[in-house]
């Protein structure tokens, strides 16, 4: 059997010298410790002193549930009718959300709250964008939606999660009085040409002698026709009722208010993690500085460190 130890001796020798063992690496770290130690708090004091600049952030938030579908009045009439309550405007959480963050609403709060002024931008498009990245808009499995808003000034955080409320009303108004609108019109001009036809039946109906047997059928149509019309003109008037009505409301549950505290930061993390990439720095740079000594002083690698330095300087 062979002998570790004669096996150890009869490696190469530049093999041997380029081993390190823990002992080396104790002796390494003790030789430059004032060094990995400045280098290690120069990291976590330049940490520091950014998080020290860096402002306070307050954050809002509003809790809201959209209504899942608007109800004008002809729903009902149209039930009634048996003709359903399809085709209304349905506000339901994806597209409550969608509005939320539609450039619409974010132009909006720009201007009412002169945000370009306050984030120091020039354009809008990127006051939009610095005012996303601000707001969190979630929607929870329950339906509710939770906006918040994170801002150096806590009054003006929790005033502009309760404005994106504001500002989605007014969307949502808009919708629903242009759906309202557009039903109205529709069931006008229906109105109009069931108001001929009966006008029509009722001549057809007067010229008919009442011993004819033509008689019958013209009392029937101008019943027929007085009932489309009836019906039409009940349509009419319930979209002139719900083109007047408020939009669908929106039910606030928890009001934005200014928070009392600033928002809990990761700053004692961010100081940890700087002043363990700093040691980290400082044992790579005592580990290099230490394989060169080694390289210098080792004849057989110090052609090939010459080498090195007329490669990457080229002299």
């Amino acid at each position: 059997m062979s002998d570790p130890v004669m096996a150890e001796q009869s490696l190469p020798t530049a093999q041997r010298e380029n081993e390190i063992g823990l002992l080396d690496l104790a002796i390494m770290l003790a030789k430059h410790k004032w060094e990995i130690l400045g280098i290690t708090l120069l990291a976590a004091a330049y940490a520091i002193s950014s998080v020290i600049q860096t402002p306070t952030i307050y954050t809002s938030s509003v809790k809201i549930l959209p209504s899942l579908k608007s109800q004008p009045t002809a729903t009902a009439l149209l039930a009634q009718l048996g003709g359903g309550g399809g085709g209304f405007l349905d506000f339901g959480g994806n597209s409550f959300i969608a509005m939320l963050k539609s450039d619409t609403v974010a132009n909006e709060l720009v201007h009412r709250f002169q945000l370009q002024m306050v984030y120091g931008t020039k354009r809008l498009g990127d006051a939009r964008a610095s005012l996303a990245g601000r707001s969190e808009i979630v929607s929870g499995k329950d339906g509710v939606i939770k906006i918040e808003v994170a801002d150096e000034d806590p009054q003006r955080a929790a005033a502009i999660a309760n404005a994106y409320v504001d500002e989605v009303r007014k969307v949502m108004s808009s919708f629903a009085l242009t759906e309202a609108a557009q039903r109205r019109t529709y069931f006008e001009q229906q109105l109009r040409l069931e108001k001929d036809k009966l006008t029509d039946a009722l001549l057809a109906l007067d010229r008919t002698p009442r011993t004819s047997l033509g008689y019958f059928e013209a009392t029937r149509n101008f019943r027929f026709r007085e009932i489309i019309y009836e019906l039409m003109y009940k349509q009419y008037e319930t979209a002139r009722l719900d083109e007047s009505k408020d939009a669908p409301m929106v039910q606030v549950l928890d009001k934005a208010v200014p928070p009392e505290g600033a928002t809990i930061t990761k700053r004692r993390l961010v100081v940890i993690l700087s002043a363990l990439g700093g040691f980290a720095v400082g044992m790579l740079w005592a580990f290099l500085r230490e394989a060169l000594n080694r390289a210098r002083s080792s004849p057989s690698q110090a052609e090939g460190l010459s080498q090195l330095r007329q490669a990457f300087w080229g002299r």
